[in-house]
């Protein structure tokens, strides 16, 4: 009730020839197929009258793969982000299952089915959250590269000020960015998320108001049409664009 509406609102201010992404996040957005696909068909509809080229997105903790939600993907062209925060050593304590035992053999069962049945056109990315609680990035690293996938994204947990980590964090990107770039040149750099935004930066000459861009470069509408400078600040009404500083 909440979703189609602004949706039609977004996209009813586009021109032909732009491009509008839209991302499913949660919580667990494949909960909710059916909803994303109501939501999809209800895009594309209008995209293709206005001419608007349409991307979308799914971010997931990948238990949740089925052969009837990958067709669906598949047949949108999603692209698909899967968290895993490491080998199963690590990911299994980081993101157990709800009834306590590990997760992480779910989720590499789920994505060979993904990696199998994709279409031509998704990108496949695996993500992890590192901070305090988990520090080993490179062996993230290793790890991800032997799941077959197109992309790789290190996150600092956002929730965490602890200097420590954070410089931890830092040095072993450092030794990820040294063994990648020695043993695959910029090719090989350019599958790691950060690293492909840099180069494309540069290559498209684009001009960014600061690292975070946040409410310069962009800012965030929430389901009551709130406007806020970030994602993490998102129904905070005391961090609203217009509020305080």
């Amino acid at each position: 009730s909440k979703t189609l509406p602004q949706l039609d609102i977004l996209l009813s201010r586009l021109d032909a020839g732009e491009q509008f992404n839209i991302t499913f996040l949660g919580g667990e957005p494949l909960l909710y197929p059916q909803g994303m696909e109501l939501i999809a068909e209800h895009a594309i509809e209008i995209a293709e009258q206005k001419g608007i080229s349409l991307r979308f997105q799914v971010i997931t903790n990948g238990t949740l793969f089925n052969e009837e939600n990958i067709a669906f993907l598949k047949r949108f062209d999603f692209n698909v982000s899967i968290s895993v925060d490491g080998p199963p050593q690590i990911n299994d304590v980081q993101r157990p299952s709800a009834g306590g035992t590990g997760s992480t053999a779910k989720v590499l069962e789920g994505l060979q089915l993904l990696l199998k049945n994709r279409s031509k056109k998704q990108m496949i990315k695996v993500q992890g959250v590192f901070g305090p609680h988990n520090t080993q990035v490179f062996k993230a690293y290793q790890f991800y590269r032997e799941l077959g996938v197109d992309s790789f994204e290190f996150n600092f947990d956002q929730s965490s000020s602890d200097e420590n980590a954070s410089k931890h964090f830092v040095t072993e990107m450092e030794k990820v960015c040294k063994h990648t770039f020695e043993n695959g040149g910029e090719t090989a750099l350019r599958q790691i998320h950060f690293f492909d935004q840099l180069f494309s930066q540069m290559d498209e000459h684009y001009r960014i108001e600061n690292f975070c861009g946040s409410g310069r470069s962009y800012a965030v509408i929430d389901a009551n049409n709130v406007v806020f400078d970030c994602p993490w600040s998102a129904n905070d009404l005391s961090a609203k664009i217009s509020q305080g500083t």
